[in-house]
C-alpha cells in the first residue's frame, strides 16, 4: 500500500498499514478500529477503501463489506477487486442487478473470466432460468473439464430439472477424479439433502468439518440432521462439541438452544453437564442451564451454573428461587435489578414472581423491560400479555403479542401462546392466521405444523387440518434447516436450497 502526498494521506495510510497488519494477525477488532481511524482521514483512496471492504469481508459484516466495495465502484467503476466482489456479494444481500450488472462488466473487460461466468450462472439458477445455467456451465467445461465450478453448477441444474442421480453420479464421478475438495462436498451434500439420503450426508458434513472447523452453519446443520433423522446420541455429541467450541458465542448458543427446545429435553448426558459447570463457557452454561428450566428441571439448571458469580448467572439463580418458590427469592432479584436493569434473567424472575402471587400490575414493568431489554428471548413478551391477561385488558394483550411476534416472527412459545388466547377468545379465524404464519416462517420444524395442526382441529376446520398433517409430514423427512429471521444464504449454489 503506498502512501499519497499531504499530511492526512500519509496519516490515514500509516493507520491503514496497521489496519493491514492487524487482519492478517487475525485481529478483526483491532483492524476494524485502526480502518476507522484510517477512514476519517481520508475516505476517497481506493486503495484503503478496497482495504476496508476486505476486513469487513473477514469479519463477516457481508452488508457493510458490499457497500465499501460499491463505494469502490464510485470512484472506479473498472476496478477488478471491488466488481468481482459486488457480483458476489450482490446475491448475499438480495441485490441481484447490481450483481449481474457487475458480471456483464468483469466479461467486457475480460471475456470468459472464470469466476465471472460462474456467478452468471448462479444469477441464471435464481431466475430459475436452467437453460442460461446450463450453457454457463457448458461454457467453464469446455474451457476446462475439471473446473469445479461448472462440475457444481451442472449437477446443480440436473438435480433442479428432476435428474437427481445423474447429478449425484455427476458429483462422485468428481469427486474420484479430481478430488472430493470442500466445493463438490458441498454439492454431494445438498444434493443428498433434498434426496434424504442421510448416509451421504453424514459423509460429506465429516469431510467438511475439517474444511470449516470454525463454521457454526455446518455443526448447527449437522446437529439438526442427526436429529431429525433420529440419531439422538450423535446429535448429543454434536451439541457438546458446539458447547466447547462456539459456547462464548450467543449466535451458536441461541440456535443450539432452538434446536434443544424442538428436539431434546434432555440434550446432555450426566458427565457432560458436570464437565460443562466446572470448565464451560459462562454463555454455554447459562444457555444451557435456561434450557433445562424451560423443561421444568431446576435443580440441574442450578448445578450447571456452578459456582458461577457472575452478575448473569445471579440473575438466572434468582430466576431458579422464584420457581422453586425460594424464600426471598424476589429480594434476590430486585437486588440484582438494582444493579443492572437490564438484566433480563432477573428481570424475568421478578415479573414471574409477582404473577405467581397475585400481582399483575407489579409484573407489568419488569416485563415490559425484559421485552424491550432482551432481544434474544420471548419471555419479557409472554409475561408481559400474562400480565395484561390477568387483568382483562384484552387490547394490552393483543398489542403484546402482535409486537413480540413483530420481534420474534419465528418464536414458537410466543405463536402457541398468542393461538391459545385467540381460540380462548373464540377467535378461531384469526388463531389459524397465527399458526399458518408459522408454518410459513418456520417451515421446516415439525413444531411449526403441530401448532397448526392442534389449532385447526381445536376450530374444528378439517381442510386446514388436513393441510397441517401433511405439512408436518413433509417437515419430518425435510433435512433444510429454518435460518434466523433476516439471515440468507450468501450463495445459492451452496447452501440449503436446491429447490
Amino acid at each position: 500500500m503506498t502512501a499519497g502526498c499531504g499530511d492526512n494521506t500519509a496519516a490515514a495510510y500509516q493507520e491503514a498499514q496497521t489496519a493491514e497488519a492487524l487482519m492478517n494477525q487475525g485481529d478483526i477488532a483491532g483492524a476494524r478500529l485502526a480502518m476507522a481511524k484510517a477512514l476519517a482521514l481520508r475516505d476517497d483512496q481506493v486503495d484503503i477503501l478496497l482495504l476496508d471492504a476486505r476486513i469487513k469481508s473477514r469479519a463477516g459484516d457481508v452488508r457493510g463489506a458490499y457497500d465499501a466495495y460499491r463505494t469502490v465502484l464510485a470512484i472506479d467503476p473498472r476496478q477488478p477487486e471491488a466488481l468481482l466482489a459486488v457480483a458476489q456479494l450482490g446475491m448475499a444481500v438480495g441485490d441481484t442487478r447490481q450483481s449481474r450488472e457487475a458480471v456483464e462488466t468483469i466479461l467486457t473487460m475480460i471475456p470468459g473470466q472464470p469466476d465471472a461466468l460462474l456467478i452468471k450462472g448462479i444469477n441464471a439458477l435464481d431466475r430459475k432460468d436452467y437453460a442460461e445455467a446450463t450453457k454457463v456451465a457448458d461454457q467453464l467445461l469446455a474451457n476446462d473439464a475439471g473446473d469445479r465450478g461448472g462440475i457444481v453448477l451442472k449437477a446443480r441444474v440436473l438435480a433442479l430439472t428432476g435428474h437427481r442421480p445423474e447429478a449425484l453420479a455427476m458429483l462422485r464421478k468428481a469427486a474420484e477424479t479430481i478430488g472430493n475438495d470442500e466445493m463438490i462436498a458441498t454439492a454431494l451434500l445438498e444434493n443428498a439433502r433434498d434426496a434424504g439420503d442421510v448416509p451421504i450426508m453424514l459423509e460429506q458434513f465429516s469431510l467438511l468439518r475439517q474444511a470449516r472447523p470454525q463454521s457454526i452453519d455446518l455443526a448447527i446443520d449437522e446437529a439438526n440432521v442427526r436429529y431429525k433423522s433420529g440419531d439422538m446420541a450423535g446429535a448429543r455429541t454434536m451439541g457438546e462439541d458446539i458447547l466447547g467450541r462456539f459456547g462464548e458465542s450467543d449466535t451458536a448458543m441461541q440456535r443450539l438452544g432452538a434446536l434443544w427446545r424442538e428436539y431434546d429435553p434432555d440434550p446432555l448426558r450426566p458427565e457432560a453437564r458436570a464437565q460443562l459447570a466446572q470448565g464451560g463457557a459462562l454463555n454455554a452454561r447459562i444457555r444451557a442451564a435456561q434450557h433445562y428450566l424451560e423443561q421444568g428441571k431446576p435443580d440441574v439448571a442450578q448445578a450447571l451454573l456452578g459456582d458461577a458469580r457472575d452478575a448473569l448467572a445471579m440473575g438466572l439463580r434468582a430466576r431458579i428461587a422464584v420457581v422453586t418458590d425460594q424464600p426471598g427469592s424476589i429480594t434476590a432479584a430486585a437486588g440484582i435489578i438494582g444493579q443492572d436493569q437490564t438484566n433480563c434473567d432477573a428481570l424475568i424472575a421478578a415479573a414471574e414472581w409477582n404473577l405467581r402471587n397475585g400481582k399483575p400490575v407489579a409484573a407489568v414493568e419488569p416485563a415490559q423491560r425484559a421485552a424491550s431489554e432482551c432481544r434474544d428471548s420471548s419471555d419479557g413478551y409472554l409475561l408481559l400479555a400474562r400480565a395484561y391477561g390477568e387483568q382483562d385488558r384484552a387490547a394490552g394483550a393483543v398489542r403484546v403479542y402482535r409486537e413480540g411476534l413483530a420481534a420474534h416472527p419465528d418464536d414458537y412459545a410466543l405463536s402457541a401462546a398468542y393461538t391459545r388466547w385467540l381460540l380462548n377468545a373464540g377467535r378461531k379465524d384469526a388463531a389459524e392466521v397465527i399458526a399458518d404464519r408459522l408454518t410459513n416462517r418456520a417451515p421446516h420444524r415439525p413444531s411449526s405444523w403441530r401448532l397448526l395442526a392442534q389449532t385447526c382441529e381445536a376450530a374444528k376446520d378439517n381442510g386446514c387440518l388436513a393441510t397441517a398433517r401433511e405439512g408436518l409430514e413433509k417437515a419430518k423427512k425435510d433435512f433444510s434447516i429454518d435460518l434466523p429471521p433476516g439471515q440468507r444464504y450468501t450463495n445459492p449454489l451452496f447452501g440449503q436450497q436446491w429447490r
